[in-house]
């Protein structure tokens, strides 16, 4: 039974936001930071597509594993954690001399820092909000993305152009870790279950998870819409300053203006789809997924600057909204006691596709020499087959995680 959430829903929520938008702030502008960063090293296209999909390589990998410490530690500790980990290799990428370091750094961010994060939120979720509010909950923490991208675009930008992309990222680490001082001392304390407390039926080996045809549907679509999202975001600022003629403290405005849309998106759409739209979920997915579709490659088509600003904007908006009904489903179809670990699965499997979008983006900017048609088009395309693949989740299998 859910904790009585009343008393701390609201601060809890806003402290864990507090934690994502950190985390968001280093996974969504990175494309900006790459800009100055590709410039001193001399990184082509390849190779900034590499700098983003190591990052998703290590989230990958190590969100699995890192799940199951949520039943074993105090949930708290591992937020403060994660957040105090990303401030230190803020810190450390402030002074890298190569791309091999570069790499390096992006992977251990990635899977000691990351990874944790996601599935440590979702159990504080579970055990202080009730059910008719996970949705909303989930909107305010995804939209934590949009306020990032906001927030950190329009500062960040100008902290690159003016004082260097080192200055920026030494400011972001000492941020991160003030916020890992918020988080240790205002969150609740969630214990960890008792060793005899982990029974047979909460004890899930990986077989057992990847078994469900309800976490290959889900996370199917999470892969695409997750490439979708941070292929976009990770050669936006590129192809803003090379095919668009911007600088880059423009760049940032764009970007910004494009989180801020999200950012309100988020909010308001998550809580309309969490009280409206309850069991239809599958049909919100296919829909959004589609216009936002149409919306991308019309993107590419267009001269006109404020044009394609607005359309980028309302493209990510419904891109945003569809992930966030996506990552809201597994906090109602799995029991609590084991929503952890089903929820780590499939975030992991939906963050591999941040791996293997900006690998292929970057090969389509090198072979179309220089041109982003191939990258609209490549973005469009998995925008879509996102939506069609939650499609293939039925309800008779949703059916089989109901309490009896």
């Amino acid at each position: 039974m859910e904790k009585d959430s009343k008393p701390i829903f609201l601060p809890m929520l806003a402290t864990i936001f507090m934690g994502y938008t950190m985390l968001y702030i280093d996974k969504m502008t990175i494309g900006i930071a790459l800009v100055p960063i590709a410039q001193e090293l001399n990184l082509p296209p390849s190779e900034k597509g590499l700098v983003i999909s190591i990052f998703f390589l290590g989230y990958t990998l190590f969100q699995v594993p890192m799940s199951y410490f949520n039943r074993r530690f105090d949930t708290r500790l591992i937020l403060v954690f994660s957040i105090t980990a990303l401030g230190v290799f803020m810190a450390l990428f402030g002074f890298v001399p190569s791309l091999l370091f570069i790499l390096l750094l992006r992977f251990l961010s990635a899977s000691i820092a990351h990874a944790p994060f996601p599935a440590a939120a979702s159990r504080m979720i579970t055990v202080y909000v009730d059910m008719k509010n996970r949705t909303f909950a989930q909107a305010v923490l995804i939209s934590s993305a949009g306020f990032a991208t906001f927030a950190g675009s329009f500062i960040l930008s100008r902290v690159y152009q003016e004082l260097g992309w080192r200055s920026g990222f030494f400011a972001v680490s000492a941020v991160c870790l003030a916020i890992a001082a918020c988080l240790f001392f205002l969150l609740p304390s969630t214990k960890p279950e008792p060793k005899n407390a982990l029974d047979e039926k909460t004890k899930l080996p990986i077989a057992i998870i990847l078994a469900s045809p309800v976490v290959w549907g889900i996370m199917s679509s999470a892969f695409f819409v997750n490439g979708a999202a941070y292929g976009l975001l990770g050669f936006l600022p590129s192809y803003l300053t090379s095919e668009r003629g911007l600088d880059l403290a423009v760049s940032g405005n764009v970007m910004a203006i494009i989180g801020l849309g999200s950012f309100i998106a988020s909010l308001a759409g998550g809580y309309a789809i969490g009280k409206y739209m309850l069991g239809k979920e599958k049909q919100v997915i296919f829909m959004l997924s589609v216009i936002a579709a149409v919306l991308i490659y019309l993107i590419y088509l267009t001269d006109n600057l404020a044009l394609a600003t607005i359309l980028l904007a309302v493209a990510y908006m419904f891109n945003m909204l569809s992930f966030i009904t996506i990552t809201s489903l597994p906090l109602k179809i799995f029991p609590k006691e084991v929503v952890a670990p089903y929820y780590a699965t499939i975030n992991a499997g939906g963050v591999l596709g941040g791996f293997f979008a900006p690998i292929i983006l970057g090969r389509l900017v090198e072979l179309a020499s220089g041109a982003y048609l191939y990258v609209f088009m490549f973005l469009a395309a998995i925008t879509a087959i996102s939506g069609i693949c939650i499609l293939f989740v039925s309800k008779s299998e949703i059916k089989k995680f109901a309490p009896d």
